[in-house]
C-alpha cells in the first residue's frame, strides 16, 4: 500500500531522532547569539541528553563563570526549542580549541645537538658521564624552575610554573 508523501514526511518530522537533530542544530545555530561572541569563543555545545546540554569550556575559570550564569542562558535558549533543557553542565574536560582561519606559523623547531658518536663505554663510569653530557647538551637551552633552577622543559613552566619534579612536590 502506498501512503502520499506528505504523510511520509510527517512521520519522519515527528521521529524523535529526528526532533533531537533538529534541537541540536538550533543550539549550533544560536549559541553564539544567545552568549554573546566573547563566551562563544571559549565555549563548544557538545551534547544534549535527558533535557542538559553538555558544553566545554576552554578553562574551569569559564565553567565556573558559566555555571553561575545557566538560568539566564536557559532562559535565553529554551523559547527557541521545541524540547526545553533543564540543567547546562559547563566542564573544560573536553576542550578542543577550535583551529583559527589562518594559525600562526609554528615556531622554528629546537634542534637538538646530535648525540655523540655510539661506542660501548669501557667501564659504568664512562657510560654514565656520556648520559650525564648527552643530558646537560639536550637541555641547555632550557630555562631553569624558578623553585630548583633546575633546566625545565618550557611545557612544564607553561602548564605549573615550575619543574615537573616541584609540581610532584607541592601536591
Amino acid at each position: 500500500m502506498l501512503h502520499p508523501l506528505s504523510a511520509a514526511l510527517q512521520t519522519w518530522q515527528n521521529h524523535p531522532q529526528q526532533q533531537q537533530w533538529q534541537q541540536w542544530q538550533t543550539i549550533q545555530k544560536l549559541w553564539p547569539e544567545i552568549v554573546g561572541s566573547p563566551v562563544s569563543q571559549h565555549t563548544q555545545p557538545l551534547r544534549t541528553q535527558h533535557s542538559t546540554l553538555y558544553v566545554a569550556t576552554s578553562s574551569s575559570a569559564w565553567a565556573q563563570n558559566l555555571r553561575l550564569q545557566r538560568r539566564l542562558i536557559l532562559a535565553k535558549l529554551n523559547p527557541h526549542l521545541p524540547q526545553p533543557l533543564r540543567e547546562i553542565h559547563f566542564s573544560p574536560q573536553h576542550w578542543l580549541p577550535v583551529p583559527e582561519a589562518h594559525p600562526p606559523a609554528p615556531p622554528p623547531p629546537h634542534k637538538p645537538p646530535p648525540p655523540p658518536a655510539r661506542s660501548t663505554p669501557p667501564t659504568p663510569q664512562a657510560a654514565f658521564q656520556r648520559w650525564a653530557e648527552t643530558l646537560k647538551a639536550l637541555t641547555r637551552h632550557y630555562p631553569p624552575c624558578p623553585r630548583c633552577h633546575s633546566p625545565t622543559p618550557p611545557h612544564e613552566l607553561h602548564r605549573w610554573g615550575h619543574c615537573y619534579f616541584c609540581h610532584q612536590h607541592t601536591q
